[in-house]
């Protein structure tokens, strides 16, 4: 006996019969099984768009982000990603800036924790108001927020100032600055101060004129001789103030 298997041409096919049962299909949509009922569509997709599951039965949509935003995988996200702005990663991040006039101190006392491995000062022109040749920077660190600088007899090692109470930065440098002369620079290298299991290193590259207005460079390294964290350094001359002087600090290595 034969079987009929025929359908009125002017109704859509059904898709047990292998049609789609819809009677006209989006341009460019993306078709979606529904069983046995007729197919619906997705779409049509804009530029960039993507299909994503989100756990249920159809997939949806999600529209492409703005520009330098990243797909990222988010389970807290109805499809399970997100687009995100990507961060600038330079290496090295810019914290904060303090400019030197005949003070006593230069004391950064906010920001040093555990989101950096390095902490970078870069000390640029650094004079003192001293007409005697042959002063040093000496730096000093605190463990609570700068409330306190450690000056004690022994508290650090390496070069240090008098009485092992503080690290040398820059070792005697000239009196003749300005004019034809720069003051020093010198880079100072903070390394892991929110750790509580080692000492904490401090090393610093120079360039300055010597007591003679010799141009000079030197690296010294000292320590300070504790595993407490270290959350602020302090600058100071080891007489006289600082005269003038660009302190940068940046972090890196995070």
């Amino acid at each position: 006996m034969a079987t009929n298997n025929s359908w009125n041409s002017q109704d859509p096919a059904q898709v047990a019969k292998g049609g789609t049962g819809a009677s006209s299909l989006t341009d460019g949509a993306l078709l979606l099984g529904s069983g046995t009922d007729p197919v619906s569509t997705l779409g049509p997709l804009s530029k960039g768009d993507i299909v994503v599951g989100d756990g249920t039965l159809d997939p949806q949509l999600l529209t492409v982000g703005s520009d330098n935003q990243v797909l990222t995988a988010d389970s807290g996200e109805t499809l399970g990603m997100k687009w995100v702005t990507r961060e600038t990663v330079t290496g090295l991040e810019p914290i904060s800036t303090q400019t030197a006039s005949t003070d006593a101190t230069i004391e950064f006392t906010s920001d040093i924790d555990s989101t950096y491995e390095v902490y970078l000062f870069v000390i640029t022109n650094l004079t003192h108001e001293s007409t005697t040749a042959g002063r040093d920077l000496l730096m000093r660190v605190s463990h609570d927020g700068g409330s306190t600088f450690q000056s004690g007899t022994d508290e650090y090692s390496g070069n240090t100032g008098a009485d092992n109470a503080s690290v040398k930065i820059v070792n005697g440098f000239g009196s003749e600055m300005g004019g034809d002369y720069e003051g020093a620079n010198a880079f100072v290298y903070l390394y892991r101060p929110a750790s509580t299991e080692i000492f904490h290193i401090i090393d610093s590259r120079t360039a300055y004129l010597s007591t003679t207005t010799v141009p000079t460079t030197e690296n010294l390294v000292g320590a300070r001789d504790a595993t407490t964290a270290i959350d602020g350094v302090q600058f100071f001359m080891n007489s006289g103030n600082i005269n003038s002087g660009s302190f940068k600090m940046y972090g890196f290595g995070g």
